[in-house]
């Protein structure tokens, strides 16, 4: 199965918060294919300097994560589209930025894996969803 991480999943997996077993299982099915979408490096980095690290580190930490995707896949016109189409079907505000990542799994076919309330309001009709926050 092919999964697309987002940042929050990504965060989890950093921080080792309580969820990160359920991403752990994942990972360690041969048959799985992990892809992280381009912007989430930007907003990663962007967490881990609100932690506190300096630019160095973040980079540091940030290439030693990159092995774990299977293909980091960049935001093109496709994408953007797709994105807009997503905003336009759903009833509550996406950030840009989210609307992005998501519309990168659906393009890929991809089952997002968040922890992030503003993907939770997307509809699984429209978009496989794996929520880290939910049981």
């Amino acid at each position: 199965m092919k999964f697309l991480l987002d940042t929050s999943a990504l965060l989890v997996f950093y921080r080792k918060e309580p969820e990160v077993d359920r991403l752990l299982t994942l990972f360690e099915d041969s048959q799985n294919d992990f892809l992280l979408c381009a912007v989430s490096i930007a907003e990663f980095g962007r967490k881990l300097r609100e932690l506190g690290q300096p630019q160095e580190e973040i980079e540091r930490t940030i290439d030693l994560h990159l092995p774990l995707f299977t293909r980091v896949e960049p935001v093109d016109n496709k994408i953007a589209l797709t994105s807009l189409r997503l905003i336009d079907r759903l009833t509550v505000r996406l950030p840009t930025i989210d609307s992005l990542i998501a519309a990168t799994a659906l393009a890929h076919e991809a089952c997002l894996v968040h922890k992030d309330k503003h993907m939770a309001a997307i509809p699984p009709e429209v978009l496989s969803t794996l929520n880290l926050a939910q049981n």
